[in-house]
């Protein structure tokens, strides 16, 4: 944790896909990135990860005092992808009106409810990921649906099982808890 500064710094709540998608595109960058989670396997893997640009802190991301502690008021942008909390995140967004409201809060969830009750409380944008698979899905099933049957889905689905191959490949057994 050493090599995070902690001013104009990306911040991740949690890990999932989007969290190291993120972590990938500030990885040639050669920019750190602040991971706090309370998963201790997940901050074990990215410790004995010296190659990684994600610096992981073992703490609660719905706790305010480690928000204070990792100065996220500070930060560049802060990308909740706990999910499942949707009260810490309004939460979150409370205290980053109060104390950097020009800051960027992004969130992840997968409900339309909870995706409207998160940008009322302040989030910039939710990462709502029902709606981006649906138009993803929308977009692949359009270009594929009119080629011979022979050939429909088999480029994408392909693709596809590659990508989420290398994900659990290079996770290894955290895969199972992303």
């Amino acid at each position: 944790m050493d090599q995070v500064v902690l001013n104009n710094h990306v911040v991740l709540l949690g890990f999932n896909e989007v969290s190291q998608a993120i972590g990938e595109l500030y990885e040639p960058k050669g920019e750190r990135v602040l991971l706090i989670d309370i998963d201790p396997e997940i901050i074990k893997y990215f410790e004995a990860r010296k190659d990684s640009n994600i610096d992981p802190v073992y703490a609660d991301p719905s706790d305010p005092n480690v928000w204070k502690e990792y100065k996220l008021s500070e930060a560049k942008v802060i990308i909740s992808c706990t999910g499942s909390d949707v009260d810490a995140d309004v939460e979150l967004a409370g205290f980053i009106k109060q104390t950097s409201p020009d800051l960027p809060v992004l969130a992840v969830t997968a409900s339309h409810e909870d995706s409207l009750k998160l940008y009322e409380s302040g989030v910039r944008y939710v990462i709502q990921t029902d709606h981006l698979a649906s138009k993803t899905f929308r977009d692949v099933f359009s270009a594929e649906i009119d080629k011979p049957t022979t050939e429909s889905f088999v480029e994408e689905g392909s693709s596809h099982w590659k990508d989420t191959r290398s994900i659990k490949d290079g996770l290894g057994e955290i895969f199972k808890l992303v």
